[in-house]
């Protein structure tokens, strides 16, 4: 890796390398929707149908309408009725060809963004970006203003969050090690002899610097536009919801009521079961162990939700239940060998439902600010809150590869920060943009 600095002094340069692992998705055909009729949430059909639809090249698509050859939602049946798709069987729209439709290749994030990830970024931000990226709460749960707070502040924990594990909310840990300086302007008189000139001078800031006590936990109580910042910044993108269910199941025909690793089964589900025991806190090697009944084995597959992790308070390390001896569904992992697209943390894709999504032109950050501002983002793949917590706006479904439940809807309780809400940043494979 060199740096091609050209007439930059060196010297007068703090030069910083993040890396990213990411799986690579290769071009292929693939299938969306899985044909569940049992359990319809808005699921992708080929028309007015109950069979998946055949992606098969990045053309342009019409979403709604009858025939096999459009791109229906089951007429939208089972979604939430506060959000749904704008399309139907009555009512087609336009999906243009620029839209990333999942079957060129990219590259996808192997693990969620951790809260290292996230710390990392912020430490890069001045100090407006950093008002713009979290929220703050002192340990008397009074709101600071900024990121001049005092050292030991809590962010990214909204007001009616509870103190859990990791010193932080729902396991969030990221907290201002060193307070920072917001700009301010300040008068200033000049006087020379009879004349006098005032106005004002702006005197510079200074970022806070930030820090995590679980730096491989999943980063939760992102807003889609934290997200995309950070995306932007990495030289990434969003992800769109067909590009989702590609890097779930790869190329392989659905399962009705499939998760991430292929099987309709889930390890805790049933009545009665166990639960996880979590082991090595906020660690690199922390790990689960399950106890009870009902765990997971070759088709119940793992991924952490309130109804088996209730007690550990919040999500939990990025790709944890994957071993050097695990299979797929013991190690949650799709098709490809990405983790937690089931549960942890939920993803956040770009709509097909709504025009603002649609509109996605699948270009990349290019370590600036976001060019995505006025993008629509659905939620995928269920997060750690899911299961019978949420039995009222979809409850387990919200797991299932292909749930469209919240699909096109951006927010859950009339906000964003939400502490089951995460992000995960793709990228379009040289050669296809």
């Amino acid at each position: 890796l060199r740096w091609l600095h050209g007439a930059v002094d060196p010297a007068a340069v703090e030069l910083k390398v993040f890396a990213l692992e990411m799986v690579y998705v290769p071009q292929c055909a693939f299938w969306a929707g899985d044909g569940s009729t049992d359990h319809v949430t808005g699921q992708f059909s080929a028309g007015y149908s109950a069979h998946p639809f055949r992606v098969e090249s990045e053309r342009a698509l019409t979403v709604g309408g009858e025939t096999a050859e459009m791109l229906n939602n089951r007429d939208a049946a089972g979604m939430d009725p506060s959000r749904t798709d704008d399309f139907n069987c009555d009512l087609p729209r336009a999906l243009p060809v620029e839209f990333p439709k999942g079957y060129q290749a990219f590259y996808c994030m192997r693990h969620e963004i951790s809260q290292q990830q996230y710390v990392d970024f912020l430490n890069t931000l001045p100090y407006a970006g950093q008002c713009q990226r979290t929220e703050r709460q002192g340990k008397d749960n009074k709101d600071l203003k900024g990121p001049e707070a005092p050292a030991g502040t809590f962010v990214m924990n909204p007001p009616d969050s509870g103190g859990h594990q990791s010193g932080g909310n729902y396991r969030n840990g990221i907290r201002i090690a060193v307070s920072g300086v917001a700009e301010a302007s300040e008068p200033m008189v000049i006087r020379r002899g009879s004349f006098v000139a005032s106005g004002n001078v702006v005197k510079p800031g200074k970022p806070a610097v930030y820090e995590t006590d679980a730096p491989h936990v999943a980063c939760n109580f992102l807003r889609h536009d934290d997200g995309a910042a950070l995306a932007a910044w990495a030289g990434l993108r969003p992800m769109t919801e067909l590009e989702y269910e590609k890097a779930c199941r790869g190329p392989l025909r659905p399962v009705p009521n499939e998760y991430a690793w292929g099987t309709a089964a889930i390890a805790g589900m049933e009545p009665k079961s166990g639960q996880y025991v979590l082991q090595n806190v906020g660690k690199a090697d922390e790990t689960v162990v399950w106890q009870g009944e009902n765990g997971p084995d070759a088709t119940r597959g793992n991924a952490p939700f309130m109804g088996t992790n209730e007690k550990l308070g919040g999500p939990l390390r990025v790709g944890v239940f994957a071993t050097p001896t695990s299979d797929r569904a013991r190690s949650g992992a799709s098709y490809w060998g990405i983790l937690d697209l089931t549960g942890n943390v939920m993803e956040r894709t770009v709509s097909v439902g709504r025009p603002a999504g649609r509109a996605f032109l699948g270009n990349h950050g290019d370590g600036g600010d976001s060019p995505w501002a006025d993008l629509f983002f659905g939620m995928r793949g269920g997060g750690y809150g899911g299961g019978s917590h949420y039995m009222g706006w979809g409850g387990n479904n919200l797991f299932r590869t292909s749930t469209r439940y919240v699909a096109s809807r951006p927010w859950l309780y009339g906000g964003d920060r939400h502490y089951i809400l995460g992000f995960r940043c793709v990228r379009t494979a040289p050669g296809n943009q």
